[in-house]
């Protein structure tokens, strides 16, 4: 068994560690029953890795979520987590991918970036839990990690959701145009198509250690919304 260090308020620090079975990596919180285990995970190797997925109708370009678990394996290193976009229309891609200074960064190719310097994932034991979301009604991206949306820099126009949920080819684990792949674990993603929800609706802070552990979603899906469990494994 592996112990996963708690990322989160540093008051609650101490106060405990997760317990993770390496085999499966399984995320569970084992001193407080949530009846909902994350039993297995991805591997995303950094070398020609990834998945993708194009919608046969486009959904909501307005509203949208993206949840999901990472855990590192290559630290310093521009990784790409999700996205989708072409070439030939710059300025409405749009990709989530860890910096060189292993914060978090959402961008477009055009050159319009939200950058999250204070949102290091630079532990690589550690399962980090990444909410990103985008509502037209406040017309602005949020990132949250561990249920806390960390300080930004840099701004993202609103047009960059434009690609997000149409029939685009839409990717994990690899950015197109610059053949950025992804060095890590990802597990228990969801994306929601036509709801812009917070963190909470993925995961919950333990009541007595103030953990931030994951529980099952109850709601919608929309059209083409998913759940990536990986129950099937590899040969």
């Amino acid at each position: 068994m592996d112990s996963i260090k708690y990322i989160g308020k540093p008051a609650d620090r101490n106060r405990g560690v997760y317990t993770l079975s390496e085999i499966n990596s399984k995320i569970q919180d084992q001193t407080y029953p949530t009846n909902y285990d994350i039993e297995n995970s991805c591997r995303f190797d950094g070398n020609a890795s990834y998945l993708s997925k194009s919608f046969a109708s486009g959904g909501s370009t307005t509203t949208w979520t993206l949840s999901l678990w990472i855990k590192r394996t290559k630290l310093s290193s521009e990784s790409f987590i999700f996205g989708t976009g072409s070439s030939s229309d710059q300025a409405n891609y749009f990709y989530l991918q860890t910096g060189g200074a292993d914060n978090l960064v959402m961008g477009n190719y055009a050159g319009n970036v939200k950058v999250y310097p204070s949102a290091k994932l630079r532990d690589s034991s550690s399962w980090y839990h990444v909410v990103v979301l985008f509502d037209s009604n406040t017309s602005i991206f949020k990132m949250y990690i561990n249920g806390v949306e960390p300080s930004y820099g840099g701004h993202l126009p609103t047009s960059s959701s434009q690609s997000i949920n149409s029939n685009r080819t839409h990717y994990i684990g690899l950015r197109e145009s610059a053949s950025y792949y992804l060095n890590a674990y990802l597990s228990d993603i969801y994306f929601i198509d036509g709801q812009a929800l917070d963190p909470t609706h993925f995961a919950h802070s333990h009541p007595s250690t103030r953990r931030w552990s994951p529980k099952r979603y109850q709601g919608t899906y929309g059209n083409n919304g998913f759940h990536l469990e990986f129950k099937n494994k590899g040969t």
